[in-house]
């Protein structure tokens, strides 16, 4: 994940903003063969950290979606 962050700063401009949306928790998995990975706030910082990123801000949501109402 941090080559793909720092590919991803390589595309955006000086000022540009990148916006991700992860699963809460902390695992990688494959379901319906697409591939995941889950951070919490702490795995996700720790990650940053080592990137050309800084977290401005960090939502924790409810998924909503049926049968979704025990994931973040």
């Amino acid at each position: 994940m941090l080559g793909i962050l720092e590919r991803l700063a390589s595309a955006l401009t000086s000022e540009g903003i990148l916006y991700a949306s992860f699963k809460y928790g902390d695992r990688e998995f494959i379901k319906d063969e697409r591939f995941f990975n889950s951070y919490t706030q702490e795995r996700l910082q720790s990650l940053v950290d080592k990137s050309p990123f800084q977290i401005r801000e960090i939502l924790i949501l409810p998924d909503t979606r049926p049968s979704k109402e025990d994931e973040s």
